[in-house]
């Protein structure tokens, strides 16, 4: 088993780095100090000759000598940065030898998972997995039996509660209403041990067993997009500012991931903006429709019309355009611009219909998918899944945003999953449905506006002296003519780097402490040298000082703030013998990992030889001496 352990910290709060930066505050301080002093006139400045200058020289020159030094180690620092953050092409990882990754888990934590599926009535889909990942015939009988278990990195989902990428071997899973693809901790873990494994990239480092070394490993983790994002939002935008902005050598995926983020949860993306996500359609054929195919052959019977006059109305709950896998995409009317019943059958009419797509990708499919496609009014109902995932988790996700044809409303057709505290009842209703709604800004979840009585009883003669009777559950729906346009205008894989590439608020920080050093020796250079050539250089450098200082500021700020620690995770793996064998095992192993309800994560791994990881630990690490 690894010897190391997972740690939830704020990274950045290092003290070597606010000891450098205070020291060389300091020195900055004090030459302000005295240049001032230097200017208030002639005597003072014979005084700060005479009886402050040569002893603060001394001392400002040893400070010089330490900052250059440390500044030095750490701009040398070579090693080999994985950046793990755009899973949407990742594959299923493989080690050496062709075969999944596979993590070790103890028989403390089976247990554990155990326990919690058993409570959630979940003992036959436990038993289930445990047989076939465990290698455990009756686990509920026998218990965990073995010393460790090593269990291979998949999908997440089985397939029996997959809904989008069964039969590929992408390893990420898109998040249906964010359109985000999401990865857990233990399958960011299993892709960067699979990276180190990857001969076909010419970066990833390949130290020998024989050889020192180490990694600083970092996964941020949010579980439930729908409610966190803003807080992964900010997140990456910590992240951003550490590894420095647009230009850092670490950020080009953050930076990208940011976007992503900021399309869905930014000032102006779909969630925040829910114009962001309308389509503008003509749809053609509008009318009311009774029932089902088996009602239309009672209506033919009774002499009753399958179709009858009815158009879409604002808040109307619609689907149209299947999209991928089958599914439908769903969006509400947000607005009815114009109406024209048909002049040949009254019964049928065209409308000009904003829709606002549930998500941008609704909307998207809306756009490019929608000619040619029914648009039907439905019924609003959440959706909830449980099951139990590739590592043996009991998951419990919900609610989505789902629908139910209205014509699908009878009592025996709601068999699905409802969590305690739901009123499923009002989603239950055979005659009154939820066909009105509209989805509020900064929510993903939709607002239940209006339910309806959807039925409609009908008689029929069934003999000269006899009647039947039926009823239908009716909806409406159109043919989409055309969307109108009135819109304007297998990683991952290693890099190598150096520390002051890292970091972008370094390249002015170690340009500072160069400007700042150089001063000082300066100084002590020329404190023999008449006064006035003396005070003429101080002068010279009023302004060169108070950037310095700035600089200086801003750097201790960040390594005294640091990044937030709310699911941020860290592995600090301490050089030792054992080379690229010795990382993965530790990755592998090691204790308290991020746990899997973290549905959406992304990550760096920094690798280095023994030398370069000691300072890259001293640098980042909190607890560092």
């Amino acid at each position: 088993m690894a010897t190391t352990e997972w740690q939830s910290i704020t990274i950045g709060q290092n003290k070597k780095i606010q000891e450098v930066v205070a020291a060389a505050a300091k020195a900055s301080e004090l030459l302000n100090t005295n240049v001032k002093l230097a200017q208030g006139g002639l005597k003072a400045a014979q005084i700060f000759l005479q009886g402050l200058l040569n002893p603060k020289i001394l001392l400002l020159t040893a400070i010089a000598d330490e900052i250059d030094k440390f500044v030095e180690d750490l701009k040398g620092t070579g090693f080999f940065i994985l950046e793990c953050s755009n899973p949407e092409d990742y594959i299923i990882p493989e080690d050496a030898d062709g075969n999944p990754i596979k993590l070790l888990m103890s028989p403390i934590a089976v247990a554990a998972k155990m326990t919690t599926a058993a409570a959630a009535g979940q003992t036959k889909e436990f038993g289930a997995w445990a047989k076939e990942i465990l290698g455990e015939e009756d686990i509920y009988l026998t218990g965990a039996q073995k010393a460790e278990y090593k269990v291979p990195q998949k999908k997440k989902k089985p397939k029996s509660a997959a809904t989008s990428n069964v039969n590929d071997n992408k390893f990420a899973e898109k998040d249906e209403t964010t359109g985000l693809y999401k990865m857990t901790p233990s399958q960011m873990i299993a892709t960067m041990i699979g990276a180190m494994d990857d001969k076909l990239d010419k970066r990833r480092p390949t130290f020998t067993s024989s050889a020192e070394a180490g990694a600083v490993v970092f996964i941020v983790g949010i579980g439930d997009l729908t409610k966190n994002l803003p807080n992964l939002k900010s997140i990456l935008d910590a992240f951003m500012v550490f590894f420095g902005g647009d230009q850092g050598l670490l950020t080009g995926g953050v930076k990208n991931l940011g976007g992503l983020v900021t399309a869905v949860v930014g000032d102006n993306g779909w969630i925040n903006d829910p114009e962001a996500s309308q389509v503008k359609l003509i749809v053609k054929n509008i009318c009311g429709v009774r029932g089902d195919k088996e009602d239309q052959i009672k209506l033919s019977q009774a002499g009753i019309p399958y179709n009858f006059a009815k158009v879409f109305e604002v808040n109307d709950y619609v689907v149209g355009p299947r999209v991928k896998f089958g599914a439908r995409c769903k969006g509400y009317v947000t607005k009815v611009s114009e109406t024209t019943e048909d002049e040949k059958d009254s019964r049928y009419a065209t409308q000009t219909l904003t829709i606002t797509g549930v998500t941008n990708t609704d909307a998207l499919a809306f756009r490019s998918l929608g000619s040619g496609a029914k648009l039907s009014r439905v019924a609003f109902r959440p959706k909830y899944t449980r099951y139990i995932d590739t590592n043996g988790n009991f998951q419990e996700e919900g609610p989505f945003n789902g629908f139910e044809y209205v014509e699908d409303m009878h009592e025996d057709n709601f068999s699905e999953y409802w969590p305690t505290g739901v009123d499923d009842a009002k989603y239950k209703d055979p005659k009154k449905a939820i066909v009105k709604v509209k989805r509020e800004a900064g929510k993903t979840e939709l607002t239940e506006v209006g339910a309806l009585d959807i039925t409609e009883e009908h008689s029929y003669e069934t003999g000269p002296h006899s009647a039947g009777k039926f009823t239908t559950r009716n909806t409406v729906q159109g043919d989409i003519f055309k969307a109108v346009d009135d819109s304007k205008a297998p990683p991952p894989n290693f890099k190598s780097a150096k520390l002051e590439d890292l970091i972008g608020e370094f390249t002015t920080f170690f340009a500072s402490i160069k400007m700042l050093t150089d001063t000082l020796r300066n100084i002590a250079a020329g404190s023999g040298e008449a006064l006035e050539a003396i005070i003429a250089f101080l002068d010279s450098k009023i302004k060169e000082l108070e950037e310095i200082n700035a600089a200086l500021q801003k750097i201790l700020a960040l390594f005294t703030i640091g990044l937030p620690n709310a699911g941020v995770y860290t592995l600090v793996i301490p050089p030792a013998i054992g080379g690229n064998d010795y990382i993965k095992g530790e990755l592998q192993g090691a204790a308290n990992a991020p746990p899997d309800d973290l549905e959406f994560t992304f990550g760096f791994m920094m690798v280095g030889g023994g030398a370069s990881t000691k300072v890259l630990q001293t640098l980042l690490t909190a607890s560092s001496a």
